[in-house]
């Protein structure tokens, strides 16, 4: 911690002679504080390069992204729909395969018990009829 703590007590001191300097310079005269404040960067035309470059890029490259997300999720929307498709294909080919089975069974069984109650219906008539011959109702 102590030696963080000199080297910025050491920048702090090397900043304030820089600005001493530059200050008494524009007390002799020698620098006029219009020069002081608007010194000539070097780099401004680079930057303004740069800055050109950085949007175009980054237009370039947001278009492209854009367009490989829209890809992705297009692909990704297609699977999707055509998976949910065969897999309710699937369910509902098992839900007719288990209906057929369990209907068969239940046809079986309701079709002995529509025999019987049909057997026992013309049974009745039967014995109605015979009760009515014998009584003469008819």
């Amino acid at each position: 911690m102590s030696i963080v703590s000199t080297i910025l007590f050491i920048s702090l001191v090397g900043l304030i002679v820089i600005i001493g300097r530059k200050m008494a310079l524009v007390k002799k005269g020698a620098i006029s504080e219009e020069e002081l404040y608007n010194i000539p960067n070097p780099f401004v035309d680079d930057i303004e390069k740069l800055k050109y470059s950085t949007r175009k890029n980054v237009k370039r490259y947001g278009y492209l992204s854009l367009f490989a997300i829209l890809r992705v999720y297009i692909h990704t929307a297609n699977y999707l729909k055509k998976k949910s498709i065969e897999l309710a294909k699937k369910i509902e080919s098992k839900l007719v395969q288990s209906k057929t089975e369990g209907t068969n069974e239940e046809h079986k069984e309701a079709n002995r018990h529509l025999k019987m109650v049909s057997e026992y219906l013309t049974k009745i008539r039967r014995m109605k009829k015979k009760i009515k011959e014998e009584e003469g109702l008819e």
